[in-house]
């Protein structure tokens, strides 16, 4: 009910409860409806065209795909954990044609995945009530909505339905992907606080140069985890830890020779290289000349 619509509305139940329906035409549609009451559901819809205008509970949604050649797509992905009151605003012989599927809150859960394979970011997203995302869907999963509102005339029955299920899935599997890569983007944001650790990082490396580093000893010493000092560090300045000590430490060996001449050999230890012939490859490719070329 509701939000999946009546006629001209078709609907499809599939195993593990999960529902598609569509809607496709101009008309009346929800004219003079009375607040139709949600029942908790996880909801895909894929606004081909048109526009839909709705409150549910107090948030109101206005979902616009516009028409023709100026038209795009919108798809809005929903979670209700509660029971939940529709309005629709009523748009007399407004085109509407979109793509509905739902499926239980528990629908992850039903996959019965261990805790550690479950995307903390839709663990999230599944665990709140009226928790959505506006989604600009790609021209992959246009297509696959559109395969729902028109599947292949030579199907029918059981069959037809799986057709319409695999799609359904499928689209569902985007959506989702798209969630949590929007949410792992916002994560990934530089920060002030990220910024300052990172300059933590940068200091103490600064000051270890001559020691024997390890990602493990570098997360110790600056109170942090090994896995947020390497993305936050490459988030700030722009490269890994290591490429920054390897390029600190030729700096350093670089001054050792024009400061003070010394052997190859030595600038190579001093660079960090057990081999002097690694090290004259990579001072080469750091600054263009030989390191002979550069003692004092």
């Amino acid at each position: 009910m509701g939000l999946m619509d009546k006629q001209p509305v078709e609907k499809t139940q599939f195993p593990g409860q999960i529902q598609v329906g569509v809607f496709d035409g101009r008309g009346p549609h929800h004219q003079n409806q009375p607040l139709i009451s949600l029942s908790p559901k996880f909801q895909l819809f894929i606004f081909l065209s048109g526009q839909q205008k709705f409150y549910i509970d107090d948030v109101f949604f206005d979902m616009n795909a516009g028409e023709g050649e100026e038209g795009r797509p919108i798809a809005l992905v929903m979670n209700r954990v509660q029971r939940s009151g529709l309005r629709h605003v009523q748009q007399p012989g407004q085109l509407l044609r979109k793509v509905m599927i739902s499926a239980p809150v528990s629908w992850a859960e039903d996959l019965q995945l261990d805790r550690d394979q479950r995307s903390p970011e839709l663990s999230d997203f599944i665990s709140g009530h009226m928790n959505h995302f506006v989604w600009w869907p790609h021209r992959h999963a246009v297509q696959l909505a559109e395969e729902i509102v028109t599947p292949p005339v030579a199907l029918h029955g059981e069959i037809r339905d799986l057709y319409c299920k695999a799609k359904a899935l499928e689209l569902m599997c985007l959506a989702c992907a798209a969630l949590v890569d929007r949410d792992r983007s916002a994560v990934a944001r530089p920060t002030m606080s990220t910024l300052r650790q990172s300059e933590k990082v940068r200091d103490y490396l600064l000051e270890h140069l001559d020691e024997t580093l390890t990602i493990e000893r570098i997360a110790r010493d600056t109170g942090a985890s090994a896995s947020s000092v390497q993305r936050h560090f490459k988030e700030h300045f722009g490269s890994t830890v290591f490429d920054f000590i390897r390029r600190k430490r030729l700096e350093k060996a670089r001054d050792a020779l024009e400061r003070d001449g010394l052997t190859i050999a030595q600038a190579a230890y001093l660079a960090g290289y057990a081999n002097p012939t690694n090290f004259t490859t990579a001072f080469k490719k750091a600054y263009g000349i030989p390191p002979k070329y550069c003692r004092a």
